[in-house]
């Protein structure tokens, strides 16, 4: 297409209400109008989404980008359509009859541009439809994807690349990311095929003030984080914690300090993502608590910071999480929390972000004897669908198996002409990663300027030091946690109980469920690891540490008179033993003496079960507990509500077989009241409302009027290490059990502090993990 730059700019104005184009933007749009494939490499708020946006409304078709972002498709879509070019998304976050209208729009040819999911590559129905599609142009999104080596690959992206392989080779096509390594560049100009422009740009923000604040425990960064919030940070942001449950926690804890946040994550529904998205964009909260579901879809020009709690997979993973802030221009700050203990997180998702080679075994082996559907071999290998997923991916990728529809279900066909599983590459792979978490520490700990050392690691050569960071003007970041913090956050801990949320079912359902099923939510003293409970827990059951003790008891009752306020119940039930022989129904019948509520012993095992822990995935522990358990009074329960006891809440599918059979017996209600409430498996991730289950309002204790936050300027890690050699040093097994070795022997704080070469709040946040807490409040 023959089109000068003078006459697009003034179609520019015409249809986007801009004057100009960058020169690499427009050098990427004067290539892909003379149909030439691009890839892409722009730093993040450089408007790379307008390099395909013009040109798609200069093409006679439809423009089909590919992206993995939901709530970025939603954005986008409603820009377009305010400024009245057509484009619609699909997306499983839609009916199946929205999609359908829009796709019959997108073969009448009156869509312009038409976002879609890469997973829509593996529907027949869509692929049937682009058949019958003029397509104008083909987009890849968040491109780093495509390739294996990219810090997010995901196998759909592998099906564009199949697609644009069958297109003519002057078909315009795009690929654009903002973190991709030279390796990883290479490797997605290689699949895209011949003849590709490389266009890489300068990945300079000028406006970012990177920051690394040393912590040493898990208080210190609920304690920096609030006080930072309160008194040093204009404006709304994101802040980004390493698990579901640590969203939870952290934005609760704000919530308790007065501070307006919530919590996402990808296990919300989608009115749900939705809901928080449209309010971060309004600035209803100061800070949305986030894992990396939130940010890369987020089209928000002015957030003002960004702090991440934990330290990410990589310097590409946070470099891009980053992006999102400062996109109007302005200045932004951007945080990260670093104790070096923090590393055991990231590596422990790199080492098990592939199933090992055993369990691909396990599934071939499977498929050797027939093709299988996903559901069938997760019943028949006992291994989670996350990991049943990862393991199908790879064999398609490697050509061990293939994909073959029938008529009720895709099922999976081993190929017996296929090559030797390549177990080199998955090693490989998972050294690369670990070499890439690495980096991000020495990003950590780095005394160079940290811009440039992102920039470098992304292969911009440019270069020059930002002048702005924490290194650039000499300032080290020590956070040190003082009494009054430290009181505030165990108060928080005494006060916080997690929803056991067993009903979750969307808006429209809800009332049938309701009146199908008894069971209601109810909650947990603690989460398993967020205190010493799990210890406990575990000391009680598996090593011989005699029954729950009072600190347990008394925890519980005071979560379940925090969280059901004023309900009654009418009688106590428990969760017949599996493991734990009678510590439950002990436990249970000193719960009833407290309350004066009658204890039952009428809920039974039917038959033997093994721990529910053996079992991968929930439709197998379902299975395990299906028919299980009786009830042998039933006229005791019907019309009642019940209370269901238990030790540790992490599938929760005992609860909920059990409150199938109580709804069967006719119970009015039962709720389950639970010791702790476990972090992963298959855990269903609630959202409760701390303020209204806080036993203490958030002005309980009075906040000082000026940041109490104790950085310390100037003040060199060699300078700390004259008094604690060891501060901020990862702490062994062996470390591990001296300490508690000597604290049971008597040993104070100052003296461990001495012996261990390590700060006294280092020791207290360190036995806290291992001890009760009243103990250690004691020394």
């Amino acid at each position: 297409m023959n089109l000068g730059r003078n006459q697009a700019e003034n179609l520019l104005q015409r249809y986007f209400k801009l004057n100009s184009f960058y020169k690499e933007q427009w050098e990427t749009i004067e290539n892909l109008l003379n149909g030439q494939r691009i890839l892409l490499i722009q730093r993040t708020g450089f408007g790379k989404s307008l390099c395909y946006q013009f040109p798609a409304i200069l093409f006679d078709g439809t423009t089909i980008v590919f992206s993995p972002l939901i709530a970025l498709m939603r954005d986008q879509v409603q820009q377009l359509k305010s400024l009245g070019i057509s484009a619609e998304c699909i997306n499983s976050e839609q009916s199946k009859q929205e999609n359908y209208l829009i796709l019959e729009q997108a073969k009448q040819n009156r869509i312009k541009i038409l976002y879609v999911a890469p997973e829509r590559q593996e529907s027949l129905t869509w692929l049937e439809a682009v058949k019958k599609l003029k397509l104008s142009m083909v987009v890849i999104d968040e491109a780093h994807c495509i390739s294996v080596w990219g810090h997010d690959f995901r196998p759909a992206f592998r099906k564009i690349i199949e697609l644009v392989k069958l297109l003519p080779q002057n078909f315009p096509v795009l690929a654009t990311t903002a973190t991709a390594t030279e390796r990883v560049a290479q490797d997605i100009i290689q699949q895209m095929g011949g003849g590709v422009k490389y266009l890489r740009g300068n990945l300079m923000r000028h406006n970012f003030y990177l920051k690394v604040v040393n912590v040493a425990s898990e208080d210190d960064k609920l304690a920096y984080l609030a006080q930072v919030l309160q008194h040093e940070l204009d404006g709304t942001g994101i802040v980004y914690s390493g698990t579901r449950v640590n969203t939870e926690i952290y934005s609760r804890f704000l919530n308790y300090q007065g501070i307006e946040a919530i919590n996402y994550n990808a296990g919300f529904d989608a009115d749900t993502r939705k809901d928080i998205e449209q309010g971060l964009n309004n600035n209803r909260w100061k800070c949305v608590v986030s894992t990396n579901a939130l940010g890369m879809g987020i089209d928000k020009p002015d957030l003002r910071f960004v702090i991440h709690t934990q330290i990410p997979a990589s310097p590409i993973h946070y470099y891009q999480e980053i992006g999102r802030a400062g996109r109007d221009g302005k200045d932004a700050q951007i945080i990260l929390l670093y104790n070096p203990q923090d590393r055991e997180l990231p590596q422990h998702f790199i080492e098990t972000s592939r199933p090992p080679l055993e369990h691909y075994y396990r599934v071939i082996k499977q498929l050797k004897s027939e093709p299988l559907s996903r559901g069938e071999l997760m019943r028949r290998t006992n291994l989670a669908r996350t990991k049943i997923e990862v393991i199908i991916a790879d064999l398609i990728d490697r050509r061990v198996i293939t994909e073959v529809i029938q008529p009720r279900a895709k099922k999976y066909e081993y190929q017996f002409d296929a090559p030797p599983l390549d177990v080199a590459a998955f090693e490989q792979l998972r050294q690369f990663k670990l070499e890439e978490l690495e980096k991000m520490i020495e990003y950590a700990e780095t005394d160079r300027c940290r811009m440039l050392y992102l920039r470098h690691y992304l292969e911009d050569r440019d270069i020059g030091d930002c002048h702005k960071c924490d290194n650039c003007q000499s300032r080290k970041l020590i956070y040190d946690i003082n009494h009054y913090w430290q009181q505030r956050v165990e108060d928080f801990k005494n006060n916080y109980f997690p929803e056991i949320e067993v009903v979750k079912v969307s808006r429209q359902d809800r009332a049938i469920s309701e009146r199908r099923s008894k069971l209601v939510n109810g909650v947990a003293f603690s989460y398993y690891g967020f205190s010493n409970v799990g210890a406990t827990i575990h000391h009680c059951k598996y090593e011989n540490g005699g029954y729950f003790p009072d600190y347990l008891l008394n925890g519980v009752v005071r979560a379940y008179r925090s969280y059901f306020k004023g309900e009654r119940f009418d009688l106590i039930i428990y969760v017949p033993p599996t493991e734990s022989g009678d510590l439950v129904q002990d436990f249970a019948q000193r719960i009833a003496n407290i309350l004066k509520i009658p204890l039952s012993h009428g809920l039974i095992k039917t038959r033997d079960t093994k721990p529910q822990k053996v079992f991968q995935n929930s439709a197998l522990k379902r299975g395990n507990l299906k028919g299980a358990f009786n009830y042998n009074n039933t006229a005791e329960v019907r019309g009642k509500d019940v209370l269901l006891i238990d030790d540790v809440g992490d599938s929760l599918a005992t609860i909920r077989e059990i409150g199938s059979l109580m709804s069967r017996l006719g119970v009015n209600k039962i709720a389950p009241l639970v010791i702790a409430r476990t972090i992963g498996g298959d855990i269903v991730d609630g959202s409760p409302d701390f303020s209204r289950r806080s036993g203490a309002s958030s002005n309980s204790v009075p906040l000082p009027q000026k940041s109490t936050v104790k950085t310390r300027e100037d003040k060199p890690f060699a300078q700390i290490r004259q008094t604690y050699p060891r501060a901020y040093e990862k702490w062994t097994k062996q470390e591990d059990e001296l300490l508690i070795r000597k604290f049971y022997q008597g040993e104070s704080v100052v003296k461990l502090a001495n012996y261990f070469q390590r700060k006294e709040g280092a020791i207290r946040s360190r036995l806290r993990r291992f001890v009760a807490e009243s103990e250690v409040s004691e020394v």
